[in-house]
């Protein structure tokens, strides 16, 4: 018995002597990755003669690398030198969390940068003018912080990668934008009821709805405690016309069931009581004259439908 407990020690102890000796060489590395930036700002700048250097004092240089080094999102001083190149060369502050939150936000997606991205980046018309100097170096090497001159090119660059989709993205959301229920269909109009964020992308595409916005999304929010119906004509006067109606649940009879209607800018349809005349003015035939039955037709099954999810929410909530 003693043997095997003996033999338990030893192993313990074997292993933690193995973790220490990588502590310690962690933090070598981490020491030695930092003598060296400070060596570049002290010494090797000096050499170049470059007039960087005396802007700064030795001292103020061990206290700006020694800080961003707790910074650093990579925890071994990784990106150190860019990070300083940023401070010295670009005089950013040393304080600056947009700086350090951009690192942190390239260095969570750095698995994001695949074969398909680079194609995807290659192929963008779009591109920002503090991204475009630095364009062939990071075609080149992404995963290099180095190919980007500042931090506008970085936060440039890591805006399009985190809005990249990858495949098995695109798979998910392709089965997300399918939840959808589509309430009245005819050659004029569409009228839908989206059912999932990407959905109400999908559907809200083109207006200024912030229940469609790419970014701060407030789908989640509004449908909640409300019914989202979009109104999409087929056939509009003007392009891209849609209508969107937020109808809160637990309404009460007696006073009424209102609702509001956004135009695609996102203003709100004068109106509270009457959808009729909101769709009327809205779901129209190619000679541009209003569909009266169509619009009688939409009208019942919005307000159909918004009774059995209301129903829902008391059982939900109420009940």
């Amino acid at each position: 018995m003693s043997g095997v407990i003996y033999f338990i020690i030893f192993r313990y102890l074997f292993k933690m002597r193995n973790i220490v000796k990588k502590i310690i060489s962690e933090q070598i590395l981490l020491e030695n990755r930092k003598q060296k930036v400070i060596d570049y700002w002290i010494h090797d700048l000096e050499k170049s003669g470059s007039n960087l250097k005396y802007r700064y004092s030795d001292e103020t240089i061990k206290t700006v690398v020694d800080y961003v080094s707790t910074q650093d999102p990579s925890g071994g001083s990784k990106y150190l030198e860019w990070l300083t190149k940023q401070i010295f060369g670009n005089q950013i502050s040393m304080f600056d969390t947009r700086m350090y939150d951009t690192v942190t936000e390239y260095d969570k997606n750095l698995n994001r940068i695949t074969p398909d991205f680079l194609v995807y980046l290659n192929n963008l018309n779009n591109i920002g003018l503090s991204y475009a100097s630095d364009e062939k170096r990071i075609l080149e090497k992404p995963k290099d912080i180095n190919s980007f001159s500042n931090i506008e090119s970085l936060k440039f660059f890591v805006e399009i990668l985190k809005e990249f989709k990858t495949k098995s993205e695109l798979r998910k959301l392709s089965g997300e934008a399918k939840k959808v229920v589509k309430l009245y269909q005819s050659p004029y109009v569409e009228v839908v009821v989206p059912e999932s964020e990407e959905a109400s992308c999908r559907y809200g595409a083109g207006s200024k709805w912030c229940t469609a916005a790419r970014q701060d999304n407030a789908f989640k929010h509004y449908t909640k405690f409300n019914l989202l119906v979009y109104v999409l004509p087929k056939n509009p006067a003007t392009p891209n016309v849609k209508v969107a109606f937020q109808i809160p649940y637990d309404q009460k009879a007696a006073a009424g069931y209102h609702f509001t209607a956004y135009n695609e800018r996102d203003e709100v349809i004068p109106g509270r009581f009457d959808m009729y005349e909101i769709l009327m003015m809205y779901v129209r035939d190619e000679e541009n004259k209003p569909l009266a039955l169509d619009c009688q037709d939409i009208e019942k099954e919005i307000w159909h439908y918004y009774f059995q999810k209301d129903e829902e929410y008391q059982d939900i909530y109420k009940r």
